[in-house]
């Protein structure tokens, strides 16, 4: 997320609370909008809250059907949900109410930001991170496009859309490999189904609200419209236990009604298979006889062969079992550079700047990206060399061992991960904006950087892995500093 964004958000959730607690109460009536609006308390929705039900239904309950479907990621199931209902809520105020000061519209939207805000920093020892920081990434432009003010922002709220999307992408692509690394489809379609609704809401933006919220220069004041009763985006086949019916012109937007089906994944579908299948279960094992039992088994003679022989048999049939073919390819955005060994001249020369390197498994290898890309992930590769010429967010190093990376431009950051003899090499360049360096479970990674002239050698500047950390009892807090080794 932009900085200019997220100072923008911040200074939208420092302004006025007051009115927040008013908010949802149902105290307020609802305001009736000049007649055209669309909006009124017994008309049904304007064509634009039907197109946005519309995509609600066809493109964002796949996405949070998908995301429900695992347990780590059922939060952002909920917080979706509830952020894109409240995004609803704003579209029929704008329809119902005039422009309201910023200060009211800040404390009308002060509920929105608070779930942002709680969702903008996940635990990264989850293990699907890589979901929840997409979902952080991303769900600024799918819930804050309503807040952008064109003018002020340099952007349509469809370029809001569009570059939110971007920032969660990097993320999106991880869940993409996981995915395929683990042939887990729920993992897949986590990140299907979130590109795919952001672009139908990219879509629906451009078509209805094309420079931003419009306001009715006739409605009632927002201070008295009831957020409470706006009825909620509607959903999938409900579920049999069905909510309170909502208001006329607007269905809710029920739970999906895959919660009301039996397991289909963990132990609960095993015992539900079992418990179907009865006697089935075991009518197709083998009765074991006497002769099968392991005090009547004979160990039949071993030939007697020469140890080296044998070793050396050996030793050929296991590298065949994990060698793996080189492939370099193109897929969906991203370069895959796999199990290259004792290669030194592999020059990816059509990259993009929205394209992503992920480098995996290669041995003895140089790898050179003349052009700058989005971001490069190196994993589990040893002895292999990068040289590129800037990237764009992140370069990431993880399970590797003995891996140089040379930058000739720009490098924003650096994250190693498990990893042993890392090299970051700066050119003067590189050097004079230097990267974030964030490490984890790290031995011997060197930052190398130009000395003061062009005639004096580089200096390697050894990062710290080891740190000390006190407690502090009166203030309950801790503090960590890195240990300085000094030669006596």
């Amino acid at each position: 997320m932009s900085e200019a964004l997220v100072q923008r958000l911040e200074a939208v959730a420092a302004k006025l609370e007051s009115f927040v607690g008013s908010m949802g109460s149902g105290s307020a009536a609802a305001v009736v909008p000049a007649s055209g609006s669309g909006a009124g308390a017994g008309a049904g929705p304007s064509a634009r809250l039907q197109a946005y039900d519309a995509f609600m239904s066809a493109s964002a309950n796949p996405f949070l059907e998908a995301a429900g479907a695992v347990e780590g990621t059922k939060a952002v199931s909920d917080a979706a949900r509830a952020g894109l209902n409240f995004v609803r809520s704003v579209l029929s105020a704008a329809d119902s109410c005039k422009k309201p000061s910023d200060s009211g519209f800040a404390a009308f939207l002060k509920p929105q930001i608070d779930r942002l805000q709680a969702h903008s920093n996940p635990d990264n020892r989850s293990p699907v991170y890589n979901q929840l920081k997409s979902w952080a990434e991303g769900q600024a432009g799918a819930l804050m496009w309503v807040q952008v003010n064109p003018t002020s922002m340099g952007m349509t709220p469809k370029q809001f859309v569009n570059e939110m999307t971007e920032a969660a992408d990097f993320y999106l692509n991880k869940v993409l490999l996981d995915g395929k690394k683990s042939g887990d489809e729920k993992v897949t379609k986590f990140a299907t189904t979130f590109k795919a609704m952001m672009q139908a809401l990219a879509k629906f933006v451009q078509e209805h609200y094309t420079t931003g919220l419009e306001w009715n220069p006739k409605g009632g004041e927002l201070s008295s419209f009831s957020a409470g009763g706006v009825p909620a985006a509607p959903a999938a086949p409900p579920a049999p236990a069905a909510p309170a019916p909502p208001a006329p012109g607007a269905p809710s937007f029920a739970p999906s009604a895959s919660s009301s089906k039996p397991a289909t994944s963990g132990m609960g579908a095993v015992f539900g298979e079992l418990t179907s299948k009865g006697d089935g279960v075991t009518a197709g094992l083998r009765k074991v006889t006497a002769d099968m039992k392991t005090k009547n088994i004979k160990a039949p003679a071993l030939e007697a062969k020469p140890k080296a022989a044998t070793a050396s048999a050996a030793k050929p049939a296991a590298a065949a079992a994990v060698k793996r073919e080189a492939k370099t390819y193109l897929n969906k955005g991203t370069w895959f550079v796999e199990y290259h060994e004792g290669a030194h001249d592999i020059s990816l020369n059509e990259t993009q700047i929205k394209e992503n390197v992920y480098i995996l498994k290669c041995k003895n290898a140089t790898i050179t990206l003349p052009s700058k890309v989005k971001s490069v992930q190196v994993d589990g590769c040893h002895r292999v060399n990068i040289v590129f010429k800037s990237v764009v967010s992140v370069f990431e190093i993880f399970n590797s061992q003995r891996v140089s990376i040379e930058c000739e431009e720009q490098l924003p950051a650096v994250s190693v991960d498990k990893s042993a003899g890392t090299s970051i090499v700066l050119s003067r360049t590189a050097a004079a904006n230097p990267p974030n360096i964030i490490t984890s479970s790290i031995t011997e990674l060197n930052l190398v950087v130009p000395g003061k002239t062009d005639e004096d050698d580089p200096i390697e500047i050894p990062l710290p892995e080891q740190y000390e950390t006190r407690f502090n009892p009166e203030t309950g807090k801790i503090t960590t500093e890195a240990v300085a080794h000094s030669a006596n």
